[in-house]
């Protein structure tokens, strides 16, 4: 039996579909991957972190829910964030308005299922990006976060925060999020 292979599609392709596509999905090399819808938690916890950097930066940078592609050139990838940040003017690839190529920090909520795919995948093509400084993996059931920060030699500094009253410090941000602030009334 001959082995069926997965269509490729160029990038115009996965855009002009997704703009009128009822459900989301990725772009991966060529691939058109389902994203799965998110959990109640997952949304929450996303909400919560949107709204905590919206409030800390305090209108410096704008800050963006998951309705927002992000374009990885170097790794043929169009991906959604959980939310992200982009501080000076957003950069749009060509004349879209709804794919970004300059994001200056990345959300992705975890799952038990998503986690195998998101920490050694989404983080790799995710770093690669130029202009990205922070990149933050937060879990959703249990505290666990994990902070990616661009160091001044372009190696990237990693640390996890596992306990409630954990400081997270965005230093080219110039704020901090607590744990608690990040996981208040989500995680009893």
């Amino acid at each position: 039996m001959a082995t069926q292979l997965s269509p490729i599609f160029t990038l115009e392709e996965y855009l002009d579909r997704e703009r009128v596509a009822n459900e989301r999905s990725e772009f991966c090399a060529g691939e058109i991957r389902a994203k799965a819808g998110a959990t109640e938690t997952h949304a929450r916890l996303a909400a919560q972190i949107g709204f905590l950097l919206d409030l800390k930066l305090q209108d410096r940078c704008r800050v963006y829910g998951s309705g927002l592609k992000v374009y990885l050139e170097r790794h043929g990838q169009c991906l959604y964030p959980d939310a992200m940040v982009i501080c000076g003017e957003p950069q749009f690839l060509g004349k879209r308005d709804d794919v970004i190529v300059n994001p200056t920090l990345i959300v992705e909520v975890l799952s038990p299922t998503t986690e195998p795919y998101v920490r050694p995948g989404k983080a790799t093509y995710y770093r690669g990006l130029a202009p990205l400084q922070h990149y933050l993996l937060v879990a959703q059931d249990k505290v666990f976060i994990e902070h990616s920060a661009r160091q001044e030699v372009g190696a990237w500094m990693v640390r996890q925060y596992e306990e409630r009253g954990s400081v997270l410090e965005l230093g080219s941000l110039g704020i901090s999020i607590t744990a608690d602030e990040i996981y208040r009334s989500i995680l009893i």
